[in-house]
């Protein structure tokens, strides 16, 4: 074994038969619940997830979004594979969109929130202890960079999204007979 630094560090034969045993005992939740909490231990906003995934807030069931996809897909009318898998990129970016509004909002009510009852109660975040609800939701917003990474994952759905939407329309002009040019480079220079 190393430490930090690199360097070998030895292990007595005690603390590794230690180790072993302790291990034994650590099988992970029993119960059907510490399961399905366990299970969603790694899930995360899912707006940069390969596959739509539907369920991240109330609002989000496959109804709805079934509903959403839809009706977008009725507005952009696609004809055929190219078109169709096109359309379902807008479709998934427009949702993802959604949920990043979503997000926000869900994040500065959780931050309003917090700051309103540490005025009511006068118990600070970190007297609420690590294992509330709370202090690892604000925790989480405070952490440096929350809005900015959003802002940022935001930013890149939208391209991708526009992106998908242009080529969409740029197929269609084309199936239609129309004279599509090919795409212009645009330089821009960001102060």
């Amino acid at each position: 074994m190393s430490d930090k630094t690199g360097r070998k560090r030895l292990v007595t034969v005690a603390k590794l038969a230690a180790n072993q045993a302790n291990a034994k005992l650590s099988t992970g939740p029993r119960t059907e619940e510490g399961k399905a909490i366990a299970a969603a231990n790694a899930q995360t906003h899912g707006l940069l997830a390969d596959a739509v995934r539907i369920g991240a807030f109330p609002a989000e069931t496959e109804e709805a979004y079934e509903t959403f996809g839809g009706g977008l897909t009725a507005e952009l009318a696609p004809v055929g594979a190219l078109e169709g898998m096109l359309t379902e990129r807008v479709v998934s970016a427009a949702w993802r969109l959604r949920r990043a509004a979503r997000l926000e909002g869900y994040l500065t009510n959780e931050a309003v929130e917090a700051i309103a009852e540490d005025r009511r109660t006068g118990m600070m975040l970190h007297d609420r202890g690590a294992g509330s609800d709370l202090a690892r939701a604000v925790s989480h917003l405070f952490r440096r960079g929350c809005y900015e990474q959003l802002t940022t994952y935001e930013n890149r759905i939208r391209r991708d999204m526009y992106k998908a939407l242009y080529e969409l329309q740029r197929t269609q002009r084309r199936r239609d007979g129309q004279d599509v040019p090919p795409p212009s480079l645009v330089q821009v220079e960001l102060c």
